[in-house]
């Protein structure tokens, strides 16, 4: 839900965000791509965080670093949590 709610945010006008009678899951005026084109052109996002140290600076940028961290994160959630829910669900019979 929270990536689906950011994917939805993401395109829509500052006005369709702020009017608390729109409906939020709905496009009420045209989708913009004004945020994206701050996020990637007036900020430093690309490269922030920036390594200070020169025994750090010889290290991967962080940025980098995160989307093999993020592919294993959710390879390890698919296949830790039906182990996780199996386990929740035997251990419902025994608990009374």
């Amino acid at each position: 839900f929270p990536f689906a709610w950011a994917l939805i945010t993401m395109f829509k006008a500052d006005k369709d965000l702020y009017t608390a009678k729109n409906n939020p899951f709905l496009y009420n005026q045209h989708p913009t791509f004004r945020h994206v084109d701050l996020l990637f052109s007036k900020t430093m996002f690309l490269d922030f965080p920036e390594p200070t140290d020169a025994a750090v600076s010889v290290a991967p940028n962080n940025f980098t670093l995160l989307i093999p961290l993020t592919v294993l994160t959710i390879v390890l959630g698919i296949y830790f949590y039906p182990l996780a829910q199996y386990t929740s669900q035997s251990l419902r019979f025994f608990v009374k």
